[in-house]
C-alpha cells in the first residue's frame, strides 16, 4: 500500500505524458519525455514524498535519494542510462547523510 501512495504522488508530480514505473523493490524509475532541470525533478519528487502517509491508523513518513541521467549526454543505452542515475543517486545520498552528520 504504501509504495501505491509513493508511486501515485510521484505519478502526480510529473508531467501527464512521462512515466514512472516500480524498477524493482522499493526502487522507482521515471522517465520523462524532454529535458527537465534536474533540481526541479528533485523538488518535486522530494515535495510529492514529504507529506506523511496513512497507514493501517499510523503516519508513515517517506524519503526519496535521487539520481538523474539524461541522453543522450549520459549514455545512449536504457543500461548505461539507469547505471549513471544509480551512481548519481548513491552519491546523492551519501552527500545528504554527511550533510546530517551520520
Amino acid at each position: 500500500m504504501v509504495l501505491k501512495e509513493v508511486a501515485k504522488r510521484m505519478k502526480q508530480s510529473v508531467r501527464r505524458h512521462d512515466l514512472v514505473v516500480r524498477y524493482g523493490g522499493d526502487e522507482f524509475i521515471v522517465l520523462l519525455s524532454n529535458k527537465i532541470s534536474e533540481s526541479i525533478i528533485h523538488q518535486k519528487l522530494n515535495n510529492a514524498l514529504s507529506h506523511p502517509i496513512s497507514y493501517q491508523d499510523q503516519s508513515l513518513t517517506v524519503s526519496g535519494s535521487i539520481g538523474v541521467a539524461t541522453y543522450p549526454e549520459h549514455g545512449d543505452t536504457l543500461e548505461i542510462l539507469i547505471s549513471h542515475a544509480d551512481k548519481k543517486m548513491y552519491k546523492n545520498k551519501a552527500q545528504i547523510k554527511g550533510n546530517r552528520g551520520t
